[in-house]
């Protein structure tokens, strides 16, 4: 009888130390397009899955992001490689703002605040790719959010089949 209960914590155990810290794979992106041409970019992501990313893209076994202007920077050349915005087929650069973490343990993650700027007005469509853990997850999705002034808002969720999209002007006016 005591054998029993030892084979059944070995095996409960086993289960949940080879079991992923969380079974869902998702980041989410909310992006807002300003009338003076401004745009505020919120990239969520799970800490242990960009630390994943980062790792793989800088070559490493293991990363673990530290609160220190390295691990900053590695995050945001992450996030900029991996995740792109055209306005009306022009490019539109993006530069960090603030790296902060929300939460803690298994579903703890790191809030990455971009900006950029619009040279001229927005006038057609919007185009967003967004291949951030695509390369670690098979069924990651990247749930995009994208919105112009207060108007409505246009989601879309990326994945390997298709890491982008695009939303018409016109889409997200009243």
């Amino acid at each position: 009888m005591v054998f029993s209960h030892w084979i059944g914590l070995v095996l409960f155990l086993i289960s949940t130390l080879s079991s992923p810290v969380h079974e869902f794979y998702v980041s989410i992106c909310y992006i807002q397009i300003t009338p003076d041409n401004q745009i505020e970019i919120k990239q969520r992501i799970f800490r242990n899955d960009l630390e994943l990313g980062v790792a793989r893209d800088i070559s490493e076994d293991r990363w673990v992001f530290q609160d220190d202007s390295a691990s900053i920077n590695q995050v945001m050349d992450y996030v900029i490689d991996h995740l792109s915005l055209e306005i009306d087929d022009v490019e539109v650069p993006l530069q960090a703002q603030i790296i902060e973490a929300e939460g803690e343990g298994p579903t703890e993650t790191i809030n990455i605040l971009l900006a950029g700027k619009l040279s001229k007005g927005f006038e057609n469509h919007v185009t967003i790719e967004s291949s951030i853990l695509l390369d670690i997850y098979d069924d990651q999705v990247n749930m995009v959010h994208v919105r112009f002034s207060d108007f409505k808002r246009k989601s879309k969720n990326l994945d390997h089949t298709e890491p982008s999209f695009t939303v018409k002007k016109e889409e997200l006016q009243p």
